[in-house]
């Protein structure tokens, strides 16, 4: 018996094979270990439209769900269509339901998912869409806290596309005619010039009442839940800034200012802590046994490195300083001109990525346990 191998059959790759690529998307676990939720990203040609851009990913993309305990073929997380794409948000502490959202065209929308039952619930409501950090929470198994955008309508960032498809004729029927085709961007005293940012409403779902009630609106961008559930800080986006004289410019550097806002979901009362503060993005840390939330600020006019660590007491909106001890924190700025300080918890006390001031090395600091009055 004679057996041959024939030759291997080889190509070069082509941008056909590239755009019908498939690719799986973001899993996870439930939090009692027994089912795997995961989203299988169709081909990017397979799009029902292109005005999605970046994120025409969102568009192709299916939820699955895989029994841990009973291993098998995965199925369907609920019935889905061929019009539109589904992705999955956090997951309910018992396991028992998740946030899912559906891209369909120039709509986008947010459901309730029953883990292992093929249910979903629609809720009558646009969820909001961002990149500076959370924004739905659960509150508790049967409480969802999200970011919402009133009289629906995409949310800006998934729109780009379409916008960009929108503007663009008129933009070079004016330079035909001889006319300004630019986009204005006002700074110092034409800040004005500038569009406000648009403001989101702070809504919470009960999954077994059905009631949908909003807590509070603003220009929101980031929601994080304290560990009892029942305060939510949330960034909010403020004005434009006018860089000073001495700062380095960089590349995809943000001058908009952002602040802090606590929302108690008990009584919806309201307090912004440090009203002149310049927040940072990507850290707004709760203590895990305590109402009190770590966060790092600067003054509007101030750089990065200048900028200090807070604790703010959810009670009553106490901000206080953090002594670092001659700690310098490390500030991280990305290409994309995003700036990142780490600081976080342990126990009662803060922790900081920084470096002595006589030192090249960065490490975490303990800088010991906040004072009684930051407690108050």
């Amino acid at each position: 018996m004679l057996a041959i191998t024939p030759e291997a059959s080889a190509r070069a790759p082509t941008v056909d094979d590239l755009l019908m690529s498939e690719q799986w998307g973001d899993a996870s676990i439930t939090p009692d270990d027994r089912w795997l939720i995961f989203e299988k990203r169709g081909p990017y040609a397979a799009a029902p439209s292109f005005q999605g851009d970046y994120y025409a990913h969102l568009a192709t993309s299916r939820l699955f769900l895989a029994d841990l305990d009973h291993p098998g073929p995965a199925t369907p997380l609920f019935p889905q269509d061929d019009a539109g794409g589904y992705v999955a948000g956090p997951i309910s502490p018992d396991g028992k339901a998740v946030l899912v959202y559906r891209f369909e065209g120039e709509t986008w929308r947010a459901g309730i998912a029953k883990v292992g039952r093929g249910e979903v619930r629609w809720l009558p409501v646009t969820p909001e869409y961002g990149i500076l950090g959370r924004l739905a929470q659960w509150r508790s198994n049967r409480q969802l806290v999200f970011i919402a955008r009133p009289g629906g309508g995409l949310p800006d960032r998934l729109r780009l596309g379409w916008d960009a498809m929108a503007k663009l004729p008129e933009l070079w029927a004016r330079a035909d005619r001889g006319q300004p085709s630019v986009t204005v961007v006002g700074s110092g005293p034409f800040s004005g010039l500038r569009q406000a940012p648009a403001k989101q409403q702070l809504v919470q779902f009960d999954t077994g009442t059905g009631e949908l009630k909003t807590v509070a609106s603003g220009p929101f961008a980031d929601l994080e839940l304290s560990s009892d559930g029942r305060y939510a800080a949330i960034l909010t986006e403020g004005e434009q800034m006018s860089p000073a004289s001495v700062q380095t410019l960089r590349d995809g550097d943000t001058l908009q200012r952002h602040n802090v806002l606590l929302v108690d979901l008990e009584n919806g009362l309201t307090r912004s802590p440090c009203s002149d503060c310049d927040v940072l993005p990507g850290l707004l840390a709760w203590a895990p046994t305590a109402n009190k939330l770590l966060v790092f600020a600067r003054a509007r006019t101030s750089a990065w490195t200048d900028g200090e660590l807070y604790v703010i007491a959810a009670n009553s909106g106490a901000l206080s300083s953090i002594a670092r001890h001659g700690v310098v924190p490390t500030v991280d700025v990305g290409r994309d001109g995003t700036v990142t300080v780490q600081a976080a918890w342990l126990a009662n006390a803060p922790v900081l990525h920084g470096r002595q001031r006589q030192s090249r090395r960065s490490d975490w600091y303990s800088l010991g346990p906040v004072p009684a009055a930051s407690e108050q």
